[in-house]
């Protein structure tokens, strides 16, 4: 049954691409609600039951946060229905760099990976029947320094 496998750490499983790494953490600034995509996940809802596959970006915004202007990285989460996996390849781009570089996603430590709810985290993940995938990634911050682009 869905409706109990959805979580409200499902977007914050999506990794946010072409978000810059100093700008990651950013995003748990506020307390976003994806109550859109949880139910459409839900029993009854347009995606439940289909394979989906989950990444998220950011969009910056000049908001009024406390009585000041500040630039709030708002999330986006895009759901793919798909029955199979988007590509395995990403393009890396900025306003650095002269040409995008399309490289396997694997090169960068990212995968499509199954979606477990909080509750079964401790459970066999192989026991588990999802058809919920996010984009993961496994890079290490540290072992990004020498990169200057979003990706």
């Amino acid at each position: 049954m869905i409706c109990c496998y959805v979580q409200e750490d499902l977007w914050l499983s999506s990794f946010p691409v072409g978000t810059e790494w100093e700008n990651i953490d950013k995003i748990k600034e506020f307390n976003w609600s994806f109550e859109n995509l949880e139910k459409a996940l839900e029993e009854g809802g347009e995606l439940h039951g289909k394979t989906v596959y989950l990444f998220g970006s950011t969009e910056p915004q000049l908001l009024d946060v406390n009585g000041e202007s500040k630039i709030v990285l708002i999330p986006i989460v895009v759901a793919v229905d798909c029955p199979f996996p988007p590509s395995d390849k990403i393009g890396i781009n900025s306003v650095q760099r002269e040409n995008e570089e399309i490289v396997p996603m694997k090169a960068m430590k990212m995968a499509w990976v199954p979606y477990v709810p909080l509750e079964d985290r401790l459970s066999r993940i192989d026991s588990l029947k999802t058809k919920i995938f996010t984009l993961g990634c496994t890079q290490r911050r540290s072992a990004l320094k020498h990169l200057k682009h979003t990706w």
